[in-house]
């Protein structure tokens, strides 16, 4: 199958801009319809069963993050490593503000 972090940006499944952080992949309907383009979850007759789950929940606290804070974020400074995932090296390059606006 290959390594999951080139499956996981294979041009095939994710297109020509597949090494960019592109969420509204999951809205506008161009996020991959093959199910080998998801093998974290590990795909076939044995795969994860708590993906649907997982992905529901994601689904369910984005929508809370992104309701209730304005988020930045500069991806031009992350740094990662591969050590058994890929996880960034240091720092936190995210920045999560309170919306006046929110209603809890």
């Amino acid at each position: 199958m290959g390594h999951i972090w080139a499956l996981n940006r294979n041009k095939e499944y994710w297109g020509p801009d597949a090494d960019e952080f592109k969420p509204e992949r999951w809205l506008d309907g161009s996020a991959p319809k093959h199910p080998a383009a998801f093998a974290s979850f590990s795909p076939g007759r044995r795969n994860c069963i708590g993906k649907s789950f997982a992905m529901a929940m994601l689904k369910i606290t984005l929508t809370h993050v992104i309701r209730g804070f304005h988020i930045t974020a500069d991806d031009k400074k992350l740094e990662l490593e591969f050590v058994v995932l890929l996880k960034p090296v240091a720092g936190h390059l995210m920045t999560l503000r309170l919306r006046q606006d929110h209603n809890n």
